[in-house]
């Protein structure tokens, strides 16, 4: 497996893995992506509870543990958080190989990685839907989804975003549809989302051309005839006619 200690710039892709028992009681989140300008890993053991703003550790299990690192072009700085028996948690830190205090810088870069490692591991999806929803509307949801690399953790965004809170606007539903053909590369993650669509909110002429081009992109024949499927029967006349093109 590639980890941050084998980084190269060249090296682009994400990997997130989460175990857990059946009854909650253990639970290992294993974390790592790979961009043009940066390589990120984490591993949390044992259940965690994080800040509503999901910008620090709230709660480790004991005996948990967990570890974050980031490396760059100009830093390479890494976290290790255990619980103590006061259910307070210790934190060690170390930049470029050396240990050096978790400060507010290392606590600020803290507060930027943690976020991304639980998006992108689509953990607390629903708070975080709601959250972004009641600030910023739709727009402020694509727009965290969009940041996304994991193409499951934005079709489990999409999916909580079309099936929870308020009914979509057609404004809202041409968005979603616009921006889901780019966003999500796996065949069977778009033919789910767009499925999942109301047709109550596909009326707009904008909209359904969003859906056509989505479509399009759909590069698996069995996952394009599943949607259509789904979505011919209660389709009026102008829609039957483009999903039939």
């Amino acid at each position: 497996d590639v980890v941050c200690d084998n980084y190269r710039a060249s090296q682009h892709g994400t990997s997130t893995h989460i175990n857990s028992s059946d009854n909650g009681a253990s639970q290992i989140l294993q974390y790592l992506v790979t961009t043009a300008d940066h390589c990120a890993e984490a591993t949390v053991v044992g259940p965690a509870k994080f800040s509503a703003d999901e910008t620090r550790i709230a709660q480790l299990a004991p005996g948990g543990f967990a570890r974050f690192r980031e490396r760059t072009s100009t830093f390479d700085r890494a976290v290790s958080v255990t619980p103590v028996g006061d259910g307070s948690l210790s934190y060690a830190a170390m930049t470029d190989g050396r240990s050096v205090p978790f400060d507010a810088a290392m606590q600020g870069w803290l507060s930027q990685l943690l976020p991304e490692v639980l998006r992108e591991a689509a953990i607390n999806v629903p708070e975080r839907v709601a959250r972004l929803r009641a600030q910023g509307g739709v727009p402020a949801v694509l727009q965290e989804i969009g940041r996304m690399h994991s193409s499951s953790a934005k079709r489990a965004h999409y999916e909580e975003l079309i099936k929870h809170g308020p009914t979509l606007s057609a404004g809202d539903a041409e968005r979603i549809a616009q921006q889901v053909g780019t966003d999500l590369t796996s065949s069977g993650d778009l033919s789910s989302v767009l499925q999942m669509l109301p047709r109550s909110a596909v009326q707009s002429p904008g909209a359904r051309r969003a859906i056509a081009d989505a479509l399009s992109k759909i590069s698996s024949s069995g996952d394009r005839a599943n949607t259509l499927q789904v979505l011919a029967p209660n389709a009026d006349p102008d829609l039957l006619i483009l999903l039939a093109n």
